[in-house]
C-alpha cells in the first residue's frame, strides 16, 4: 500500500512522541534527532519487526550502506510515524 509521511516542508502530524516506540508497528517511519517546528530529522529508519528488545529498523546511509539494526542504535529516538493512505 502506498503512503506518505507528510507534504514536503509541512510537520510531522502524526508523530507519536514515544521514546520506547510503544505502539509501533512494522511499516512505521522512526525519526532522528527531529527539530523543535518538526520539519526537519537527521535520519529516518523503517520499522521492520518489534520484539521484547524493542523495534528493529532499516536505514540507508547507516553504517555506510542499508542496515538492520535495533532503533536505538542510529540516534536520539524522536518518536514515530505512521504512513497516511495515499
Amino acid at each position: 500500500m502506498a503512503g506518505k509521511l507528510r507534504p514536503a516542508g509541512q510537520p510531522l502530524r502524526h508523530l507519536a512522541r514515544r521514546a520506547r516506540l510503544a505502539g509501533a508497528q512494522p511499516g512505521d517511519a522512526v525519526p532522528y534527532n527531529l527539530n523543535s517546528s518538526g520539519t526537519y530529522a537527521d535520519h529516518v529508519g523503517i520499522v521492520t519487526s518489534i520484539d521484547s528488545g524493542g523495534a528493529w529498523v532499516v536505514s540507508g546511509n547507516f553504517r555506510d550502506g542499508v542496515d538492520k539494526h535495533r532503533a536505538q542504535d542510529a540516534g536520539v529516538i524522536s518518536g514515530y510515524v505512521t504512513p497516511t493512505p495515499a
